[in-house]
This record gives structure tokens, sequence and C-alpha cells, in this order.
């Protein structure tokens, strides 16, 4: 494994993408930054994140059983691993609310943003983006968010828990993703089982029950007697 750990970049999976264009890259080749200046989420999201505080990763993946299955079964696997790492440091209520975020009870602690290339000999590679709150407290606005120090009351060494995420990373990515990962991935849902209120990209809402998600990754709705499934840009959890 090659961890480049940088002082401040705009963003680390667009640092990571570029560097891949250059130069055939080791798998699982790692990029921090001490700060994120324009860090994205899911949706076209800003991900903030104060200098110092948090871990910003991107990671560089060239060989995985995981890219057969599909785009999703990587987005399963890195998920999982950051529940691993959490339940290792004791953080509290921890879920996953679809696609990939990781909440503390109902508050954000980590996003994820995978980007998939194909290179031009015809490789398959994946550049897996992770935003972990670790030591931040204050978040402004940002009422949704938390951090691992905020939910239990601990600062946390850093490096410890960026060498915690990337075992555990390591790990799911040389597991049989159509085992465990998916296994705990939908045991460990957001709100499963429970009635929600969800939005539509009209801005109407329903009500119905989340039961599954589907290898596509797809959420799967109960509504009334019918179980339907929403694409990511197609329906938004309110909570």
């Amino acid at each position: 494994m090659r961890i480049v750990k940088l002082d401040a970049t705009e963003s680390t999976n667009d640092y990571l993408k570029q560097w891949s264009r250059r130069e055939v890259l080791p798998n699982f080749t790692v990029v921090t930054a001490e700060n994120q200046t324009k860090g994205k989420g899911q949706r076209d999201a800003v991900w903030e994140s104060e200098a110092g505080k948090n871990l910003t990763v991107s990671v560089y993946v060239s060989e995985t059983s995981h890219f057969q299955y599909g785009i999703f079964s990587m987005n399963i696997a890195v998920a999982v691993a950051l529940l691993d790492t959490c339940r290792v440091f004791d953080i509290p209520e921890i879920t996953v609310k679809w696609p990939n975020d990781i909440l503390s009870g109902s508050k954000k602690i980590a996003g994820i943003l995978i980007e998939n290339v194909l290179a031009s000999d015809g490789r398959f590679t994946s550049i897996i983006g992770i935003g972990l709150n670790v030591n931040q407290s204050d978040f402004g606005n940002l009422s949704s968010a938390s951090s691992m120090a905020n939910t239990t009351g601990r600062i946390f060494d850093r490096s410890a828990v960026l060498e915690g995420l990337l075992s555990n990373l390591m790990t799911r990515l040389a597991d049989d993703p159509q085992k465990s990962s998916w296994i705990d991935y939908r045991s460990n849902l957001f709100r499963k089982d429970l009635e929600s209120e969800f939005e539509l990209p009209d801005g109407s809402k329903l009500r119905g029950v989340i039961r599954d998600v589907d290898h596509h990754g797809q959420l799967c709705i109960e509504i009334a007697t019918e179980t339907r499934a929403y694409g990511l840009k197609q329906i938004k959890l309110v909570y």
C-alpha cells in the first residue's frame, strides 16, 4: 500500500484521478489531505470538512472481484468497511442511510463518492473517496452533520482511525461481495422496516417502508401492498 499525505488539495479524488492519468498506479494507492478545499459528495453536493480535524481519503483500486458484480457492489464494500471501523471505535447507533451515508443516530458522520474510470487500455479502475468526520465539533448550519468526537465525547487519534479504515477496506474488497458485505449492508440500513417519508423529484411526498436494496443499488420501498424500486435520483428520504 502506498500512502501519500498532502497538506492541502482541492479534492483528493481529483488529485488521484489526475495522477492515475500520468502513470500506472499500484493497486490501493492512497491519498489523504489535511485540508480539502473543494471536496465532492453525492448529488453534486459539496463535502465540507474542517482542516486538521477529519479524514479525507481517496483510494485507487484496480484489482478486485467487485468489478464483475457491478458498480454498487463496490459501494457496498466501502460502506460496510466504514461500519466496521466505527464499531471498533465504539461509535453508537451506526447505520447506512441509502445509498452511502454513514450515520450515528440520525447524524451523518461519513460519506462516500466512488468514481469509476475506463482506461484507454481497457482496464477498469475506481477511485474511492471517503470523508469521515473525526474530531470536528462545530458544523455551523449543517444540523444533520456530526462526528466521532461529538457522538462519543472523546478525541480520536486520526492516524489510528485511518489505519483501521484502510485495513477494513482491504478486507472487505477482498471478500466475496455476494456474501457478508451485502448481508451487513442490508441489515444495517437506516430506518429499515420503519414507515418513513420520501420526496420525489417533483417535490411531492409519499410514505412507505424501506425493505431492501437490490443488486442494482435501488432502494426497495413497500408502499401500501406494492414494493417499488427507486434509483438515486428518483427518491430522497426525509428524516
